[in-house]
């Protein structure tokens, strides 16, 4: 019984003289994750969002959004013509109006890809579609052709370095991937 005591008491006397680790808030990237299903097909306005934190704070989120195909071909032949105008003016009103006419005609008769939008936000508001607390923004899938979009993300803390969420994690031991752009 006295040799265990021993023991223990010199275990506890080499644990108290392990320091912790110290902070340093500028070398640690937030932790970041999607709060979407990946590769869903979605019609209309969908709110996308990401749940980010650091023990710092969060500055910002800064969403990309990248569209496959070209800006005004809405029949997907690549190149914008008389039968693109046709399918945007059988969407007019259903959040399609003048600034996707005005879009489509100036590039009538040419293939223009579609440059990545950036979109920021600063605040972790209430996600309607979610109910939860995220950074989000509306990406509203009528103003634009269908085609593929990707969503990629930054998350900003206040301190440290970013971290990005726009690749598949594929993980060994677990059969199906598990994404973190989408």
């Amino acid at each position: 019984m006295m040799h265990s005591l021993i023991c223990l008491a010199s275990f506890v006397m080499y644990q108290s003289d392990v320091s912790p680790p110290t902070y340093a808030p500028e070398t640690e990237p937030p932790m970041a994750y999607f709060d979407v299903v990946p590769q869903q097909d979605v019609t209309g306005v969908f709110e996308v969002g990401v749940v980010a934190y650091h023990l710092e704070g969060i500055d910002r989120v800064e969403f990309t959004v990248n569209r496959e195909g070209y800006e005004g071909d809405w029949n997907h032949d690549d190149i914008v013509d008389g039968q693109d105008l046709s399918f945007l003016l059988e969407r007019w009103g259903l959040g399609v109006g003048g600034r996707e006419i005005t879009r489509l005609l100036g590039v009538w008769g040419q293939q223009k890809p579609w440059t990545p939008e950036v979109i920021t936000v600063n605040e972790m508001t209430l996600n309607p579609r979610t109910g939860e607390m995220e950074y989000w923004f509306a990406l509203d899938t009528r103003k634009h052709p269908d085609t593929k979009i990707t969503v990629s993300a930054e998350a900003f803390g206040t301190m440290g370095p970013s971290t990005v969420l726009d690749r598949d994690v594929w993980d060994e031991n677990y059969p199906l991937p598990q994404y973190s752009g989408v």
